[in-house]
């Protein structure tokens, strides 16, 4: 039986492992294996067809393994597909029962390498980070560590290498260094190490080819790739990306080439077909240029460069191994002279971007014509995993041949087209790139949406691709956008990276009733619907500014919530409700239900954002809860208010107005101390919970008792806490509805007080009913 020698990370002590015996079976007993941890993940993927919201979240497992920074610091290293658009990341430890947050420091979709972070020290306890080794030869022996699919304890499957080329990355859309091996990689496998038969990792599991023609072909990212992400992390504080001279070039194979090209026998090199406008080369290589030699070292008519002894590899290796900001140096042939030229690297993206690096999609909602940007995300979305085969022709032209002739261009679609009566006789079209605006060519989605808010002109015209023509009236087309977003629960006329620019054109779309106004008729109601839409997809975005200013974010809710000025006495609201919620009233009128407490919960939010300090006024003249409700639990809908009313910064000061029974009394008791109040003739009345059973079988009539007998206790004790008296005394005393007229209320401590009118003779007339 052979023996590996393991080296930790932060020490040259070895430690034995048994390795392949006859058998060729992998025994592994030092506790490298502690230091490969499993990756929970939640998902949630933006909905490209409806770039304001994101999909249903799913979940996924991949593996992960521990390293040390070059400060000490520890973390782990997982694929970046394996935290995609992750809203949650959970690791654990082999052996361990416990689960521990993970935060994503940095995401490299270029290579597929994420760094992440665990806060909890005591994750770290017990556990040597693994030592990364050299790039592996051919034929050497490799052990796959992770916890694919197939069970929950960790796996170990072994093989050897077999190739090491520049490879395509299925994730990054990019071509970088990678070693492939015979060793089986299979889902949940990501992310996980492979080990050398040293005992170091000489990479990450990240994909494998899948095929009915080939078996058991895996590949890893090698060492040299890794280190590259993590010393452009410690340098950058993010991943930055894996530079390139800014060309496309093609081989010089064909003797005819070469001749018209003017090179000489003994001369070699790939000439240039296209330089990046956005590149620091344009200007300095010329199309046509034949690259004989980046930093001295020779480049082959076939584009690839000598590696290691005996092999050679693609021509693209020599500037993966570089940084943003690096020069080079190139040896050029041009007219049959040499040239000797030095050039800026840096990372550049395409025209159609291969992947939005966690982003949201972009997106302007126009009187229902959504604009959105093309990726290929987006045509994935739109034409499943055939989008090469599916997708328009011209669209596939601009993805796979297209360049960026300034670094902002993008190609903006019209993605679809909502029906509204703005536009009537347009609802068939969908994913047409927009050409122009009103004769302008359109360079990216914020030229677009700067022109349409300053636009003068009668008609907007947008040109498409293949001639077509879409042309929306100015003023109707801006009015037509706020019934598009209330209809489909739309936040906002634009996504978030471009809402300064509504912001900057705030009076402009006041006037023409597009955004921060409410259409007249519109009731109070509609509106929080509204909002309620909004306060969703502000979560899905995760608070796209964890501390936005305070007046960006009213500017948000003035969406759904009318925009008055000066006092309500100054002017005529919209509606009476408005009227009230102007003045920070909100009124409960109704029994308690659903509907009556949604309106209330997003009015009392609502008001606490508009002004944390202010008190809010809550007048009552409410039932409670339905004697014949037929749901069992809507005393839950008391609670809601209630705990709500604890939870705002401001005060609410409550004042009955008619009746406040039941659950209504609950929450009349729990205004501001010192500031709750009732009408002189207003009623108001303890009880229990209450609830009709019928219908029922025994046993679920059991458990709705049970459950009723919780909220009684839960009643009896809030009803205790505001009103001073003891559990038992309250819970007596609400044995049958016991009512009270306000003095007696203020006697018993439900109110402070009451508002009697100021003529002293009708004081006492009312005093003398209420003793009646």
């Amino acid at each position: 039986m052979t023996r590996l020698l393991l080296k930790s990370v932060d020490n040259d002590t070895a430690a034995m492992v048994e390795a392949a015996d006859a058998n060729g079976h992998l025994d592994i007993t030092y506790n490298v294996m502690d230091a490969v941890v499993k990756v929970f993940c939640v998902h949630t993927q933006p909905n490209y067809s409806l770039p304001w919201q994101r999909k249903r979240q799913y979940s996924s497992t991949s593996s992960g393994f521990m390293v040390r920074g070059p400060r000490g610091e520890m973390w782990l290293l997982t694929n970046a597909h394996s935290v995609e658009y992750h809203s949650q990341v959970k690791v654990k430890k082999r052996g361990d029962d416990r689960k521990f947050i993970a935060r994503v420091l940095s995401a490299g979709e270029e290579c597929d390498i994420a760094l992440l972070a665990v806060d909890d020290e005591s994750f770290w306890e017990d556990t040597e980070p693994i030592s990364f080794g050299e790039l592996p030869a051919l034929q050497d022996s490799v052990y796959v560590v992770g916890y694919p699919i197939g069970g929950d304890t960790i796996s170990v499957t072994s093989g050897v290498v077999s190739r090491i080329e520049v490879t395509s990355y299925a994730h990054g859309a990019s071509e970088l260094l990678a070693v492939q091996i015979d060793a089986a990689i299979n889902s949940g496998n990501s992310g996980g190490p492979v080990f050398s038969e040293h005992g170091e990792c000489m990479g990450i599991a990240f994909q494998s080819y899948a095929g009915s023609d080939a078996e058991n072909i895996g590949y890893v990212i090698p060492t040299p790739v890794i280190e590259h992400f993590l010393v452009d992390y410690k340098r950058n504080g993010t991943f930055t990306g894996f530079p390139s001279i800014g060309i496309q070039w093609q081989r010089m194979e064909s003797n005819a080439l070469r001749h018209s090209a003017h090179m000489l026998p003994e001369q070699k090199g790939v000439m240039v077909r296209n330089v990046l406008p956005t590149s620091h080369a344009y200007g300095k290589i010329h199309v046509g240029d034949i690259i004989m030699s980046f930093d001295g070292i020779q480049v082959a008519n076939d584009g690839t460069v000598p590696f290691r002894s005996g092999e050679r590899i693609a021509f693209s290796y020599l500037t993966s191994q570089k940084f943003s900001g690096d020069e080079c140096n190139l040896v050029l042939l041009r007219e049959g002279k040499e040239v000797h030229v030095t050039t800026t690297l840096a990372a550049y993206t395409g025209l159609v971007p291969h992947h939005l690096s966690g982003g949201d999609p972009s997106y302007i909602v126009l009187a229902g014509v959504v604009f959105t940007v093309c990726t290929e995300p987006y045509l994935l979305s739109e034409y499943g995993a055939e989008y090469h085969r599916e997708a328009p022709v011209k669209l596939l032209d601009r993805l796979l041949h297209h360049t960026k002739k300034t670094s902002d261009e993008q190609v903006v679609l019209v993605s679809q087209i909502l029906a509204c009566e703005a536009t009537l006789g347009y609802e068939d079209g969908y994913n047409a790139q927009v050409k122009s605006f009103n004769g302008t060519p359109v360079r990216n989605l914020r030229h677009l949406l700067t022109m349409i808010l300053s636009c003068t002109e009668t008609f907007m015209t947008f040109e498409l691709e293949y001639n077509e023509v879409l042309v929306l009236e100015t003023e109707t087309a801006l009015q037509a956008t706020t019934e598009i977003l209330e209809t489909h629960s739309i936040p906002s006329m634009a996504s978030k990276e471009l809402r300064d620019l509504l912001d900057a054109n705030e009076t402009k779309l006041s006037t023409m009733s597009a955004l921060r106004c409410t259409p007249p008729g519109r009731h109070v109601s509609t509106m929080f619907q509204s909002q309620r839409a909004l306060k969703h997809h502000i979560t899905t975005e995760k608070v796209y500014t964890h501390r936005r200013k305070a007046v960006a974010s009213r500017l948000d809710v003035q969406a759904v919530i009318p925009s008055l000025a000066g006092d309500a006495t100054e002017q005529t609201p919209p509606d009476l409700p408005s009227y009230l919620f102007k003045e920070r009233i909100v009124y409960m009128g109704m029994s308690l239900v659903p509907a009556v407490t949604e309106l209330m919960l997003a009015e009392l939010l609502y008001l606490q954002y508009d002004n944390p300090n202010k008190p809010i006024y809550m007048y009552i003249n409410s039932t409670g809860v339905g004697r014949g409700g037929d749901k069992l639990g809507y005393e839950a809908e008391a609670f809601a208010i209630y705990d709500t009313m604890r939870y705002i910064k401001p005060p609410v000061y409550t004042i009955c107005v008619g009746n406040a029974f039941g659950e209504a009394a609950m929450l009349l008791a729990a205004g501001k101390e010192g500031n709750r109040a009732a009408l002189p003739s207003a009623s108001i009345m303890l009880r229990q919970p209450m609830q009709r059973f019928t219908q029922m079988q025994a046993s679920d009539i059991d458990i709705y008792r049970n459950e009723i007998r919780k909220t009684n206790t839960n009643v009896v004790n809030l009803l205790s806490k505001h009103i001073g008296h003891p559990v038992e005394k309250i819970s007596k005393d609400i044995l049958r509805p016991r009512y009270f007229n306000p003095y007696e209320a203020v006697e018993y401590g439900i109110i402070d007080n009451v508002l009697e009118p100021d003529d002293e003779a009708f004081k006492n007339l009312v005093r003398a009913q209420s003793q009646l």
